[in-house]
């Protein structure tokens, strides 16, 4: 494609996106590496109805996100990767990266990878016909035989432990068997919403109960120090002036401080002390 050609190309996807930023509240920036066309897809027609998922270069992002005054410098990426952006009235950048989480798919290994935990094969049969596949299960450490005109694992086996990288043989195995020891799904790398906010891919990868536990504790925390500290705050103004009645009433009827409100309380109180009085001394 010719420069002008390729310029051409990359002012309307400039104006593309410029022109959804504008229609939609909601803006997620995610990325694309490591993610199969498949994967994509999938969350594509999942999203369909809710958000307009798009990719594009990052110089394109950056400009669009100019255009419209949006920030753009936490686009700290190389150029010639492709990001992907999604729009939305409806789901939030939080939302979206929510949906990302319960949409995890199990992926094959792939040779050179590096695994987290213990990749196992449990005993079982097949529907791998004899043939040099029974050789490449051998020989990534299986123990395999012919069963029935199949092939069978005979014991459960750790192919490769945790840390270690996966071997060609044995990511091919894998594949045989049909086990797909990973997970993969898509990761936003920040989002905005209509005001301009930027919310980090930190702040966005948060977990709602946690994040929801300690907004409650901050809230408790915050109420105990109005009432303790007689700050009042909406929450607290009915507490505090309860506490202030009944801190007065009894500094009113133990000093027998005579107030009208209290009067009616500080003349039976006397009354009571005056009767306990004449009960012990006879009088």
């Amino acid at each position: 494609m010719s420069d002008r050609k390729n310029m051409i190309k990359k002012k309307k996807q400039v104006e593309e996106l410029s022109s959804l930023i504008k229609k939609n509240k909601y803006v997620t920036v995610i990325n694309l590496r490591s993610l199969s066309d498949n994967i994509l897809q999938s969350m594509k027609k999942k999203l369909r109805g809710k958000a307009v998922f798009k990719v594009y270069k990052v110089a394109v992002i950056s400009r669009a996100f100019k255009a419209t005054k949006f920030p753009d410098k936490i686009l700290n990426l190389s150029e010639k990767e492709p990001l992907g952006v999604i729009l939305s009235n409806e789901l939030s950048p939080y939302q979206i990266n929510q949906f990302f989480r319960q949409n995890e798919v199990n992926v094959y290994a792939k040779p050179g990878q590096l695994t987290e935990v213990d990749i196992k094969v449990k005993k079982m049969e097949t529907n791998i016909p004899p043939g040099p596949a029974l050789t490449e299960l051998k020989q990534a450490g299986l123990k395999a035989a012919v069963q029935k005109g199949k092939i069978a694992i005979l014991s459960d086996a750790v192919l490769t432990k945790a840390g270690e990288k996966i071997s060609p043989t044995v990511a091919k195995v894998l594949q045989k068997l049909e086990v797909r020891p990973f997970t993969a799904r898509v990761f936003p790398l920040c989002g905005i919403d209509d005001e301009g906010i930027v919310f980090s891919k930190e702040i966005l990868d948060l977990d709602a109960s946690i994040f929801a536990g300690g907004l409650g504790s901050g809230f408790d925390q915050a109420i105990a120090l109005s009432y303790n500290t007689n700050i009042p705050i909406k929450a607290t103004a009915d507490l505090i002036v309860s506490k202030a009645n009944n801190q007065a009433l009894a500094l009113a009827v133990n000093r027998s401080i005579l107030f009208e409100s209290y009067a009616e309380l500080i003349l039976s109180n006397a009354f009571g002390q005056a009767m306990s009085i004449k009960k012990y001394k006879n009088i």
